[in-house]
């Protein structure tokens, strides 16, 4: 199999393996635990994570949180019914969204949201636009968009995901702190507050990155050849703690385990810029496929990808293109759940027996 080609990351699947609701337990989802040094894949449950860790491993979470970004709003004069998904502040008062539908809107036509709120059009590129939140025709600020969308906004679930959430937080990891992203960094919705403490007092050592998911996550390679791709643009951050943790790791060689493919191209984008851990915010482009050395984590814990994804070829180059694909196909017949609600796979050279 050419692993180069976009049909290489097809897999046999049935879409009523996607989960549509979170477990009413998080540690109670299962886990693929994926051995590429002994080409091994066994079934396990999120629970006995802890089994497979040991004293002085480092994992690092992406602590973004998920912005209540979705709003609906009207056409000032037709009354046309339009859904904004706000993905980022672009300064000066500006916000970067998709809306839909797309086709008939146009510079300088406002979107009445409500309470005397709208959203005015500055400019538009394909489905996003650059738009001035207003109210009573006020510009405001970063601020006072914010608390409007705490108040007025609806979490962004992933297109998949057909029912409402109970629960909006379920698609919150417990340990979220910094407010910015589209989607969840799925892999760490596992976690429970009392599952982390039991990591710490069996002396794993945990540190945080923050990298702002957006919307383009969900979307596929529809290149031909997948090194054509141009990857979507992300912001992280990184800070001096965090750095130093993660260089003392490697230089007394304990194990870096990243949670979640977030956590992990963010470590690795700063790794490959620097040779080694800086503190720093900045943006990463990069694209993790096949034939890449990743440097930065000696494991990863994950969610299943949509077929053809960036994430999904991410994971390949992880833990081995043939495996992570036959890993996948074991997932499909043992009838795992699938995506971001879905169950967990850790892959790691080393494992430690349960």
């Amino acid at each position: 199999m050419d692993t180069g080609k976009i049909e290489a990351y097809d897999y046999p699947f049935n879409e009523k393996l996607i989960a549509q609701i979170p477990l009413n337990d998080r540690l109670a989802a299962r886990m693929l635990v994926v051995s590429p040094q002994r080409k091994t894949i066994s079934d396990h449950t999120f629970r006995d994570l802890i089994s497979f860790l040991q004293d002085g491993d480092v994992v690092v979470f992406n602590n973004t949180r998920v912005r209540y970004a979705r709003v609906v709003g009207r056409k000032q004069g037709s009354g046309g019914r339009v859904e904004l998904l706000v993905i980022s502040c672009m300064g000066k008062q500006l916000w970067q969204v998709m809306a839909k539908p797309a086709k008939r809107l146009k510079t300088g036509m406002v979107i009445e949201l409500g309470r005397a709120m709208s959203s005015v059009i500055q400019s538009r590129e394909g489905s996003t636009f650059t738009v001035r939140f207003c109210n009573n025709n006020k510009t405001l600020d970063n601020e006072a968009v914010e608390n409007f969308l705490r108040t007025s906004g609806e979490i962004p679930l992933p297109p998949y995901i057909k029912s409402k959430l109970n629960d909006p937080e379920r698609y919150q990891t417990v340990y979220n702190k910094s407010c910015g992203s589209t989607a969840a960094p799925t892999a760490g919705l596992h976690f429970t507050t009392s599952y982390l403490q039991q990591l710490r007092h069996k002396g794993v050592i945990m540190t945080e990155v923050e990298l702002q998911i957006g919307p383009a996550t969900f979307q596929p390679v529809k290149t031909s050849r997948i090194a054509a791709h141009k990857m979507h643009r992300e912001y992280y951050a990184l800070s001096e703690e965090t750095a130093a943790t993660l260089n003392a790791a490697r230089k007394e060689k304990r194990r870096i385990i990243a949670v979640g493919t977030t956590s992990l191209r963010t470590i690795e984008s700063n790794l490959r810029k620097y040779g080694e851990f800086r503190c720093e915010s900045s943006a990463t482009e990069l694209f993790i496929y096949p034939g890449q050395k990743i440097n930065s984590a000696d494991a990863l814990l994950t969610n299943f990808h949509l077929p053809r994804s960036t994430l999904l070829m991410l994971v390949a180059a992880f833990g081995g293109y043939k495996l992570i694909m036959r890993a996948y196909q074991h997932a499909v017949e043992r009838q795992y759940r699938f995506y971001s609600l879905g169950d967990a796979m850790f892959i790691s050279e080393n494992i430690f027996a349960v």
